[in-house]
């Protein structure tokens, strides 16, 4: 059996020493996991040095950039502004974006309020739809040519238990309340 060995006894005796002498460590030339150690080493360094070229070539990126930058701003004219009072620099800020803020503002807050519009009628909508669906109903005769269905409803013991309608019915008889729902063409 041929005994393959990744690296020569030279390369082995040689990181053996570098580490001894970097590290503090020794490692045995024939130890299994000296390629491993090896390899996992030499590709530290060349991160090392990858890392460093790169900060080095920032650093000059960024000494440029100030030199351009410097150049640069004196060229700049600044021209101040001076107000009158505290109002009409107001509405001179007010002019740039106000103007765009105040619009998005009433449309978010039109938004909001066509939104809460549509759950509350949804909700009043939902608890109409559950007292019908409920409620016992029966069928009465408006005149002629007119029916209705209504739900009976009876006096509540408190005001907290009440359910308020619009129209009603008062029936005497029963001591209840009539209350119409809809309304339809009676069929001859």
């Amino acid at each position: 059996m041929e005994d393959k060995h990744i690296l020569t006894e030279k390369e082995r005796n040689a990181f053996s020493a570098e580490f001894l002498r970097v590290y503090g460590i020794k490692i045995d030339p024939n130890n299994e996991l000296l390629p491993l150690h090896y390899l996992t080493y030499h590709t530290a360094k060349k991160s090392e040095s990858t890392i460093d070229e790169a900060t080095c070539r920032i650093e000059q990126i960024c000494i440029e950039f100030e030199k351009n930058a410097k150049s640069l701003l004196p060229n700049i004219e600044t021209k101040p502004i001076h107000f009158k009072n505290n109002k009409e620099a107001f509405w001179f800020g007010f002019g740039k974006l106000g103007l765009a803020t105040l619009s998005i503002t009433c449309f978010i807050f039109t938004g909001w309020l066509i939104q809460s519009f549509e759950q509350t009628k949804q909700q009043q909508v939902e608890n109409i739809s559950y007292l019908v669906e409920r409620a016992p109903s029966a069928e009465r005769i408006v005149n002629d040519s007119i029916s209705t269905s209504v739900i009976t409803l009876f006096p509540a013991k408190s005001i907290k238990d009440a359910i308020a309608g619009k129209n009603y019915v008062y029936r005497k008889e029963c001591n209840c309340i009539d209350i119409p729902l809809h309304f339809q063409q009676v069929k001859k």
